[in-house]
């Protein structure tokens, strides 16, 4: 039905940044000529796609126009989507298929990457996610080691602008021990040694990168997290836990409203 398909596009575009019309036609079934239809009406109800010409062109939901997710929290989305993935083994229903792909839109915008081994070298300290949940949490002073050391200064530092802050050596889960490495790329392995920084190295693989909302950085990533969490626990996928990552752009770094990806690792 054409409203189904309207609805789902409308998820599809809040999910993702931009869109081809040929990706939508194979996506939907249809015409090229009836995506075109489709945006127009969108638009006409409101919704405000722009539409992008050449190799990279494609529609996307204005940038301006923001619309909640959350109009259900996180865990009642997660539950959702348990329910329909349990409904759709039972039923073999190929429309609770399509359910399922809405539901999980509203969960967050994820991207598909692979990246090559890093090496870095930084600040480190061993810590459980129940310890970082109370009130003696360590990674506040690790940030706050980090920045005393001015480490981004050191000559030997590749792309200084950059910062991460690398979740590896994971005992066995999200419920186990790991540690949590501060600090940047670095080519050259005097430079932990003559400064007493940790050498560490960022697994090549597969990574799902999720980006937070603008916000004040310690409420936003805490959020993402959250929302990391629960995209797991109702997808398919699996983290590999080899190695996660935090990317911190330090050219147009604002605590109070900052952007920030997390990279984390699948199998």
């Amino acid at each position: 039905m054409k409203i189904d398909r309207l609805l789902a596009m409308t998820l599809l575009l809040l999910n993702r940044e931009r869109v081809s019309a040929k990706e939508l036609a194979d996506r939907f079934e249809v015409s090229t000529k009836t995506i075109y239809r489709d945006m127009e009406t969108l638009n006409q109800s409101g919704i405000p796609i722009v539409a992008y010409q050449g190799t990279s062109g494609g529609f996307e939901i204005m940038e301006q126009y923001t619309i909640t997710r959350q109009y259900l929290t996180l865990n009642e989305i997660s539950a959702v989507v348990a329910a329909v993935k349990g409904m759709n083994t039972a039923l073999d229903d190929s429309n609770l298929d399509t359910l399922l792909e809405k539901v999980k839109a509203l969960l967050h915008r994820v991207d598909r990457v692979d990246e090559p081994e890093i090496k870095m070298t930084g600040v480190s300290v061993r810590t459980t996610n129940a310890a970082e949940a109370g009130p003696n949490g360590r990674l506040p002073g690790l940030w706050e080691a980090y920045f005393n050391s001015n480490m981004a200064s050191d000559t030997r530092i590749i792309n200084p602008e950059f910062i991460y802050a690398l979740y590896t050596d994971y005992e066995s889960d999200a419920n186990g021990e790991y540690t949590v490495v501060i600090g940047h790329e670095a080519g050259d392995t005097e430079t932990e040694k003559s400064n007493n920084y940790n050498s560490a190295v960022i697994p090549a693989s597969k990574y799902l990168v999720f980006t937070t909302k603008k916000g004040p950085v310690h409420e936003v990533v805490a959020q993402a997290w959250g929302e990391i969490w629960g995209y797991f626990q109702a997808s398919s996928e699996t983290r590999a836990f080899t190695g996660d990552f935090e990317l911190y752009d330090a050219r147009n770094f604002d605590p109070a409203n900052a952007e920030v990806q997390i990279y984390i690792a699948i199998k």
